[in-house]
């Protein structure tokens, strides 16, 4: 690895010596906190607008000595919020104060006409920045070193001067921070936007020159490496339906070992990691689920190590995996420097490795990517959703293509947790539920496998990979999927399920997926049954006393009492506004 790390800091200091993502950051972070520092100490100051971004805000920036009188917002979800008391927006003109410190992205502009009204002075901390030429098209808190943002502010910025003096200047802090962020898609994007081989920028042309010398160097360097690694590469919030989107990663499936009915058994992370290393499911293990995949609760990290695995989850999940099998990244870490921290390990390595690269930013709401090119858009299937989905699953499909070609013959997993959110599909829907997995690599035998592959059975299948001889691939499958999820015991996302009326999203619910439909049973004992359809399609089915009672035997009755578990004690706020008559969604009505 040591001459991969001596081309990488050549290419990097021919574009520049310093760190220029992470000036940007800090020069984010510095406006910001010298617009708090305005506020003069003692003046009464109103934050407007709670909720996740308020809490970052008060988190990343000093707010010592100001006299923060409350937070004000138009649908107050709690009492207190960072030890600061909540108020509803209305509340805000009777409390005398000096200051409205303005705590929103996305409904900024909104909040900047409610502004007019104020006799207070408005803190805009976005516009501070803009003032300053730093347009963020996202939250302040997305911009980080590692982040895909970061590499955006660059590539807007170039997009806006090309044809111009400054041109020169930004194609070269452009690709200063694509090097930076270890995105060689980007570097080659510029390279071909720039004419490619008869292109005329020198900068350009030798960028791309080291990079292909760094590009063949890693290559050689895992086809020289004897031992049977296996790099999965997990891209978050992906279904079996929505992997056209990738249709690089689509194609390679076709010459891979496919599941055709791969399922998860719970639409979350970190549960659905629990239940690949260790077999177990959030209610019917509910105290040993919680806690991190380790040696001793996960024969599948038991059976890697005793043939001498070094195995790792690289991600930003403190809680996923023990200290000691994961790599930890960044919340905002871009695939590419995820994909470079296991590399740099990987290829250091004596030991066979089994590497797991958790790819979120690109894939997961709100989809970040270097290439968009408007403000980030939280609103899930709005249309401008939809189509930044659309550019930053498509970028990702590219790293994942550079991913698959320099990994060579090693083997090599693809697969999704859980489908994005879609409302008001239930999480617990085929398509937060039917995921894909497929495996390419040296002895990989293409196949079509139509029987159902239940995460639960991973283990199975990783033996298989490892031990093909010994581990029958028929040993992962099975005739039917079971799911499962607890109550939620988050009190903003249960805030958030009683404002859009979708209480039961947040109770517990066991199923099965079979070949004929879905079942499911919630914590208030509601049946839902869906007849599904070759396409994925559902319609509503009919049950009769036989079939009822077969499929409760699969996926079990038994719920966990909340009543018991204090850590569950916001959860019974969803119990009692049902009891107080709310509707369920069209989704959730149970089956007749």
């Amino acid at each position: 690895m040591k001459e991969i790390a001596f081309l990488y800091q050549e290419l990097h200091d021919f574009l520049g010596r310093g760190n220029i993502s992470g000036e940007l950051c800090q020069q984010i972070r510095d406006i910001i906190q010298t617009s708090v520092d305005a506020i003069p100490a003692g003046a009464r100051v109103a934050i407007r607008g709670g909720g996740a971004h308020t809490s970052r805000l008060l988190d990343a920036f000093d707010f010592t000595g100001k006299n923060i009188v409350g937070i004000f917002d138009r649908k107050k979800v709690a009492e207190t919020q960072r030890g600061y008391p909540c108020y509803g927006a209305e509340e805000l003109p009777k409390m005398d104060c000096g200051y409205v410190v303005l705590s929103s992205f996305y409904y900024r502009q909104e909040l900047l006409e409610e502004a007019r009204s104020y006799a207070a002075r408005t803190v805009d901390i976005y516009g501070a920045l803009e003032e300053r030429g730093i347009r963020l098209i996202g939250q302040f808190d997305q911009y980080g070193p590692e982040s895909p943002l970061v590499l955006n502010f660059f590539y807007l910025r170039y997009l806006e001067n090309r044809g111009t003096p400054e041109e020169g200047q930004c194609v070269t802090e452009l690709l200063q921070a694509a090097v930076e962020l270890k995105d060689f898609v980007m570097v080659y994007r510029i390279f071909q936007e720039s004419g490619g081989a008869d292109g005329e920028n020198k900068t350009v042309l030798e960028a791309w020159a080291r990079t292909e010398k760094l590009l063949r160097a890693i290559r050689l360097r895992v086809d020289q490496r004897k031992q049977r690694d296996i790099m999965i590469f997990w891209t978050d919030a992906v279904s079996y339906y929505q992997l056209s989107q990738l249709p690089l990663t689509e194609r390679a499936a076709e010459a891979g070992c496919f599941f055709r009915r791969a399922y998860t058994p719970t639409p979350f992370t970190q549960q659905t990691l629990c239940a690949m290393f260790t077999g177990m499911l959030p209610i019917d293990d509910y105290g040993p689920a919680q806690e991190p995949v380790r040696r001793e609760n996960s024969s599948l990290l038991r059976y890697l190590e005793e043939r001498d695995y070094d195995v790792k989850f690289i991600s930003h999940l403190e809680d996923s995996m023990d200290r000691p099998h994961r790599i930890a990244a960044t919340l905002n870490a871009s695939c590419n420097v995820k994909w470079w921290l296991g590399l740099e390990r990987w290829l250091s390595s004596e030991k066979p490795c089994c590497y797991i690269f958790h790819l979120l930013v690109e894939s997961h709401e709100p989809n970040l990517s270097p290439e968009l090119r408007d403000v980030v858009d939280t609103t899930v299937s709005s249309p401008r959703q939809e189509r930044q989905r659309a550019a930053s699953i498509a970028y990702l499909d590219r790293c994942l293509a550079l991913y698959r070609a320099l990994a060579g013959d090693t083997v090599q997993v693809f697969l999704g947790d859980h489908g994005q959110y879609v409302f008001p599909s239930a999480s617990w829907s085929e398509e937060r539920l039917h995921t894909y997995c497929f495996a390419l690599g040296k002895n990989i035998p293409p196949a079509r496998i139509d029987r159902f592959f239940p995460y639960q059975r991973f283990e199975h299948f990783v033996r298989w990979l490892v031990e093909p001889e010994a581990n029958p691939l028929e040993n992962a499958c099975a005739d039917e999927a079971v799911f499962q999820d607890t109550d939620f015991y988050n009190p903003e996302r249960i805030g958030v399920f009683i404002r859009r009326n979708m209480p039961r999203e947040g109770i517990a619910v066991r199923g099965v997926v079979d070949g004929t439909g879905r079942y499911a049973l919630n914590g208030l004992g509601e049946e839902t049954y869906y007849l599904r359809g070759e396409d994925g399609s559902e319609k509503p089915g009919e049950l009769d006393g036989a079939r009822r009672q077969a499929l409760r035997e699969k996926c079990g009755t038994k719920f966990l009492d909340i009543s018991q578990k204090e850590e569950f004690r916001h959860a019974r706020a969803l119990y009692e506004y049902l009891r107080q008559g709310a509707q369920p969604r069209e989704s959730e009505r149970p089956a007749r």
